[in-house]
């Protein structure tokens, strides 16, 4: 899609952590990679926001072809709980026929 807009960005939610209740969610962008050795800050006026990255994704090589953005977002009360009862029994499992050989 950055070939179509120079201002794309991924976002990407984590489904297995927002399940547990910890929302998890990043936006990245690719690195052009003609401009490697450059700062990627110069060509998004983003100067300053951008996520700073550890020292272990580094040492792994991560970050060469993309960069992340720092993302800031609240859950009202509605989705706090929503959020929580993804894992929740629900009544109709109750209904479901108990497997014979388990017991």
């Amino acid at each position: 899609f950055e070939q179509l807009c120079k201002r794309t960005v991924a976002v990407v939610i984590d489904p297995i952590q927002s399940v547990k209740g910890k929302v998890v969610i990043d936006a990245f962008r690719n690195i052009n990679p003609t401009a490697l050795g450059g700062d990627p800050r110069i060509t998004t006026s983003n100067i300053g926001f951008l996520k700073q990255p550890t020292f272990i994704s580094l040492v792994h090589g991560l970050n060469k072809s993309y960069y992340s953005f720092n993302i800031t977002f609240r859950k009202n009360d509605l989705r706090k709980r929503m959020l929580l009862n993804m894992n929740r029994r629900s009544w109709a499992d109750t209904l479901k026929p108990a497997d014979r050989e388990a017991q």
